[in-house]
């Protein structure tokens, strides 16, 4: 079971059907004579239509791209300076967007002197068969197009590696199953406030579709009211953490620092 399906059970469990039927299919069937299942029609007005794209604002996964993939050539911004624009192929983003340019890390490459000489050969092999090593880093990145990035630095042609934030995974499978509890509460208070602001007014009109009983259909509805400041606050304040906490790689950096990444 992936986060989504785990969604729509917690949705479908918490919020009565009629309810559900109200907000989402007899509204669509009023427009059109066209058969769309519920969950369909959850999953694109509230998971795809508002979740997910808010925790990718809040939250993407870290990946690391390796520059020698990607294409790179130099712009002059003025007479005095050139900059470089990373174009990174989709292919290397598992068919996903970057969200946010974190830094670039440039690698110290391979010694070769050229000498013919044993022993300069020898400490040159002994040098490149150590891990390779840091030699520039930086973090003034500007996403200026799709998956295209500006340094605003002149970079050498050099190993090295490109550090993003990348949209989450459409069906959310990068999220560990222990945080999908999480994921659908949210989704639940989401889908509070999607019925909220698509029947009070009617309701308060006196409007009915399907022969629903408005007195107790109004009571439930009315009960929604601060379902998108809890939605808001959620997102916020637990979303942000249990994300970054799910992303093996940029929490396993903030481990080995020493620092505490919830302070």
């Amino acid at each position: 079971m992936d986060a989504i399906t785990k969604a729509l059970i917690d949705i479908k469990f918490t919020i009565p059907k009629d309810v559900l039927d109200l907000a989402f299919v007899k509204r669509y069937q009023y427009y059109t004579a066209e058969f769309v299942s519920l969950d369909k029609l959850i999953i694109d007005n509230v998971i795809e239509g508002k979740v997910l794209p808010d925790l990718n604002v809040v939250r993407g996964q870290k990946i690391s791209i390796n520059l020698n993939q990607c294409q790179m050539y130099h712009v002059s911004p003025d007479a005095f300076r050139l900059e470089t624009v990373i174009k990174v192929p989709v292919t290397l983003l598992n068919g996903r967007n970057i969200i946010t340019p974190l830094s670039i890390v440039l690698e110290n490459g391979p010694v070769n002197s050229g000498s013919s000489n044993y022993f300069v050969q020898m400490a040159e092999a002994g040098i490149n068969s150590r891990e390779p090593t840091t030699g520039f880093s930086t973090t003034d990145l500007e996403l200026i197009g799709n998956n295209t990035i500006l340094v605003h630095e002149n970079l050498p042609v050099v190993m090295g590696y490109l550090n993003v934030l990348i949209e989450n995974d459409k069906n959310m499978n990068n999220l560990n199953p222990q945080y999908y509890n999480y994921f659908g509460e949210l989704c639940v208070w989401a889908t509070k406030a999607y019925i909220y602001n698509t029947l009070i007014v009617d309701l308060n009109k006196g409007i009915i579709l399907g022969g629903h009983e408005l007195s107790v259909i109004k009571d439930i509805v009315d009960s929604y009211q601060d379902a998108y400041e809890q939605y808001q606050t959620m997102l916020k304040e637990i979303m942000g953490k249990i994300l970054f906490a799910n992303d093996d790689k940029a929490f396993s950096s903030y481990i080995k620092m020493g620092v505490n990444p919830f302070l």
